[in-house]
């Protein structure tokens, strides 16, 4: 018996594929079979068990499985690797960023696929077959016109790709982990040199800014735009602005976008402000989920890294949040106490999280302070008096976190999970 591949797999059975076909050439009746197909606002290649290919609608490649690699490439042409090696007995997973030349070359790659699809199709080299019925045989237009489109993507193509991105947005914003799927628009921007007011102060757009925002968006992604299914407001102090501003970006993404829901972030900041009003009008708009950005329920660990919230006014504010039907999530720095105050920044941590208002679906992710690195040092992650740990150290400490964590806010139905900064890649 013939072993199935994934290939065969999916055509048989991959009912999340609407529209699918197999290919297999003509003049090797032992190589494996093709598999093309639409599911959602995708479009996939696998080439028997791999290499594969998944494309946007657009026909730039978003991810990909090749030699036992798996590819990642985010909206500013950057490409990230994940490979699982082992050292010293284990298994781990090895993720870095590809180096400019590789990343062509990949891109290379991946556009020649559909370069030799689109001839044997034209020299008539494949033999078809459909999937089982009632299932949708891709159409050979269709399938035509999307490799097409996927061929264009050369070297040129990509390059004005990520300038009409850089045209768009301005630094790469923060996004948690349970919006690394939405569409990001950015209300806010970080005072850095090349997106600031004349004063270094951060980037406020007013509505009519916000507008072309969102019409640049909307032009970068193109067909694309139907694969996301919600949006993100950017600036993690976009809700401390003006109640007119913030009604005006939820009002004009669901307008442009058509989104149920939109998402956003907010670091907590006395000196930036009160704690967001008019909760329960900002959920009638659309807005369904604010994550908390915390360095610390340790009040002198937050005093040193410039901040003065305080635990139980934000928590008390949390619970209006729930209240609104708004729900929540967190994003955690782990190592903001530094080695000094590691237990304390421990300890305070999980009682300022285990005081606030958390609830079945919301997601708290840890993040490593000593990986998290902005453009500008004087705006790291890093805590100035942290002494760096090497990553063994840095896995006990996530850990123990994750440990303590699990065991205050899983009995609400929170889900506490690493944040890894690779897979956010904006």
């Amino acid at each position: 018996m013939a072993v199935r591949t994934e290939a065969d797999c999916l055509l048989a059975t991959g009912v999340l594929y609407r529209e699918r076909l197999g290919l297999r050439p003509r003049d090797r009746g032992d190589a494996p079979l093709i598999f093309v197909g639409f599911k959602d606002a995708a479009f996939s290649i696998y080439d028997g068990d791999e290499p594969i290919y998944h494309f946007d609608l657009e026909g730039r490649w978003r991810r990909a499985f090749i030699n036992g690699v798996h590819y990642l490439k985010a909206n500013d042409g950057s490409t990230q690797s994940m490979d699982r090696v082992r050292r010293d007995g284990q298994m781990i997973l090895e993720r870095g960023t590809l180096a400019f030349a590789a990343a062509r070359d990949l891109d290379e790659r991946i556009r020649n696929v559909a370069v030799e699809l689109l001839a044997r199709l034209s020299a008539e080299a494949l033999e078809f077959e459909p999937p089982p019925q009632p299932e949708q045989t891709l159409d050979l237009e269709r399938l035509r016109a999307i490799l097409d489109d996927v061929s264009r993507y050369d070297a040129a193509r990509w390059f004005a790709h990520v300038e009409r991105q850089r045209a768009a947005y301005g630094p790469p914003p923060f996004v948690p982990p349970d919006c690394r799927h939405a569409l990001v628009l950015e209300a806010t921007l970080d005072g850095t040199r090349a997106h600031s007011n004349p004063d270094g102060s951060r980037i406020v757009r007013d509505p009519s800014e916000f507008e072309r925002h969102a019409l640049d968006v909307q032009r970068l992604h193109g067909r694309a735009i139907a694969e996301f299914r919600r949006g993100f407001l950017a600036g993690t102090d976009a809700l401390l602005a003006e109640p007119r501003l913030v009604t005006a970006w939820i009002v004009t993404t669901r307008r442009h976008f058509g989104f149920d829901e939109i998402q956003t972030m907010l670091v907590p900041d006395d000196r930036a402000g009160a704690l967001p009003t008019r909760l329960a009008g900002y959920r009638a708009l659309g807005l369904r989920r604010i994550t908390l950005g915390v360095e610390s329920g340790d009040p002198a660990i937050r005093s040193r890294r410039g901040l003065a919230w305080d635990n139980d006014a934000v928590a008390r504010w949390t619970r209006e949040v729930r209240e609104a039907g708004i729900g929540l999530g967190a994003v955690v720095l782990v190592a903001a106490g530094g080695t000094d105050r590691e237990r304390e920044h421990l300890e305070a941590t999980v009682g300022f999280l285990s005081a606030c208002a958390f609830g079945s679906g919301d997601v708290v992710a840890l993040l490593d302070a000593d990986s998290f690195r902005l453009d500008d040092a004087s705006a790291s992650g890093r805590d100035p008096s942290s002494t760096s740990l090497d990553a063994a150290a840095r896995d006990r400490r996530t850990a123990a976190f994750r440990v303590a964590l699990n065991a205050a806010l899983k009995p609400a139905g929170v889900k506490v999970v690493p944040y890894m900064i690779e897979k956010q890649a904006f």
